[in-house]
């Protein structure tokens, strides 16, 4: 069985506007137990990944903003595209 070893996870937290998230210490602190649960569930099947956490709302440009961070990386021309861009 092969494996990517490059697998990467994003993990959009929606909603980081609600009652639940009043603060930004409480954000961080939800986000430290996703990525925690997330960690643990995983470790027995795969070996190494990247964990990326995006938190959004849908009253700010945050949830189009992860999105685009998100398929910027599977664009594996980016590099050159930005360069085009550029000159």
């Amino acid at each position: 069985l092969k494996r990517n070893s490059k697998l990467t996870f994003d993990v959009l937290i929606h909603k980081v506007d609600g009652a639940k998230f009043y603060s930004e210490d409480r954000k961080v602190e939800c986000q430290t137990i996703i990525h925690d649960k997330l960690t643990e569930e995983l470790a027995d099947k795969v070996q190494e990944c990247s964990i990326n956490f995006h938190c959004t709302s849908i009253y700010d440009h945050s949830i189009f903003e992860a999105f685009s961070k998100i398929v910027q990386k599977l664009i594996p021309e980016k590099v050159l595209l930005e360069q085009c861009l550029q000159s």
